[in-house]
């Protein structure tokens, strides 16, 4: 156990259990079940998947399998009451299995219970036209259904009212076709400074593919924040943040969007209060998912080949890139073949919590946790390759200053780096983790550069 605390003597900085290239036998039960404790898009035919009773005695995973198809044990998560945001946050529970194990056409979801009421109907035969009138049209808080097999197509960017859900059944090949266009859909409350939604937007069971995005816009279009918004006192006197933009995004796939610019556009720019659940984010050529946001839940979704084979600017990257961010839940991911950062928090975020997510073939750091601390946990996520951009360590983190939630530092547990052999083979040098005294960066109540947060 290595411990720091650092010259503000506000920062402690805990690096505790956890291993570069350790072998997999060693990573702990808890830590196994636990990075598939998520929800996905398709039935699982696991027959046989486990002999023997009592705790599990052997790897449910082993580190080079294929993550597409992985073994999931439905094992229920403890909620811990410890929480200081209130939010659930997988903790390690006691597993007994029975003596066999068969999934059989068993969804394990986090994105809630499907929708069901079709208020609105949008038909395969419906022209562009059509379609875009039913959406711009559905009154608040209606549910538009899109009949399996439909191509959505709109002539414009499409703003929802508020408790809008728009949504199809999951596997009835319902695709929304950018036309090589912007957003799909926007928040009509976008950085807005007085009006929150009153409820969520929801979003689910629908294919986003051929966006071609400016820098900073997003397939789904919902930011709270940006960064010339100055601090909104009224809305929150503590932090500055303008209302909140609670979307659920849920079972979705988002494929193949790119850029104008500098591959900055992204799948989701998020905003505060939003829930990004068991999604599909592969061969984009931007980031995933961006945002400057206070509340978000980044859960159960898939990251595959993200930035894999197209630039990355140094700056922005990523398949999760978060700035200036509070209250942040990032857990029970996988990501494979990301060719900037797996997760980067920029400066000033805090009460972060990054726990049992798997990345594989990560180009810069697997996790980067840059200027930026209080109450911040990082436990039991598993690193296997990193580096291959950018000789950054797997974890790499720095902290400065305290936060408003009377707790500081971070604590960084239960983490796992292996060194593969490709990475041996490009570089004999490779870190798993670091860490870093930034207090002479911010003071300790949190003032950044962009002068918005206190």
């Amino acid at each position: 156990m290595k411990r720091v605390d650092w010259a503000t003597n506000l920062d402690l900085f805990t690096i505790e259990k956890n291993l570069t290239n350790t072998k997999w036998d060693q990573i702990p039960l808890e830590t196994k079940v636990g990075l598939y404790r998520r929800s996905d898009l398709q039935d699982w035919n696991t027959s046989s998947c486990l002999s023997g009773s009592g705790p599990l005695s052997k790897p449910l995973f082993s580190p080079t399998s294929s993550l597409i198809d992985p073994l999931i044990v439905n094992v229920p998560l403890n909620i811990s009451s410890q929480d200081p945001n209130g939010s659930p946050k997988p903790t390690p529970s006691p597993v007994h299995v029975a003596a066999t194990c068969q999934l059989t056409k068993s969804k394990i979801s986090t994105c809630g219970a499907p929708p069901t009421r079709k208020d609105v109907i949008i038909r395969r035969t419906d022209s562009p036209d059509v379609m875009t009138a039913k959406i711009k049209s559905a009154p608040a808080s209606s549910s538009i259904y899109i009949e399996p097999g439909t191509r959505i197509r709109t002539n414009q960017i499409l703003r929802p009212l508020p408790g809008v859900t728009i949504y199809a059944d999951l596997g009835s090949n319902v695709v929304w076709d950018g036309q090589r266009r912007g957003s799909a859909l926007r928040s009509s409350f976008q950085r807005d400074r007085q009006t929150s939604i009153p409820s969520p937007i929801r979003i689910y069971g629908i294919r986003f593919i051929n966006f071609i995005l400016a820098d900073f816009e997003g397939i789904i279009d919902a930011p709270s924040q940006g960064f010339v918004d100055s601090f909104n006192g009224v809305n929150d006197p503590i932090w500055g943040y303008n209302p909140v933009q609670p979307w659920l995004i849920d079972c979705n796939i988002f494929e193949g969007w790119t850029s104008r610019q500098k591959f900055k556009g992204s799948a989701i720019e998020a905003g505060s209060r939003m829930k990004i659940r068991g999604n599909v984010f592969r061969d984009g050529a931007g980031l995933a998912i961006w945002g400057m946001v206070n509340g978000l839940e980044i859960s159960g979704n898939r990251f595959f080949r993200i930035q894999d084979t197209t630039p990355v600017w140094q700056g922005h990257h990523g398949a999760i890139k978060l700035l200036a961010s509070k209250n942040v839940d990032v857990t029970n991911n996988i990501f494979r073949q990301v060719g900037g950062a797996g997760m980067w928090f920029d400066e000033d975020c805090e009460h972060i919590y990054v726990g049992y997510n798997q990345l594989t073939s990560i180009g810069f750091s697997c996790v980067m946790f840059e200027v930026g601390g209080g109450g911040t946990v990082i436990e039991h996520n598993v690193c296997e390759g990193w580096g291959f951009r950018k000789g950054n360590p797997a974890f790499y983190l720095s902290t400065a200053g305290g936060s408003e939630y009377k707790d500081s530092g971070a604590l960084i547990q239960g983490n796992y780096a292996f060194v593969t052999s490709l990475q041996r083979k490009r570089t004999s040098s490779y870190v798993g983790f670091k860490e870093s005294d930034a207090s002479a960066v911010r003071d300790p109540y949190g003032v950044t550069k962009f002068g918005r947060i206190r």
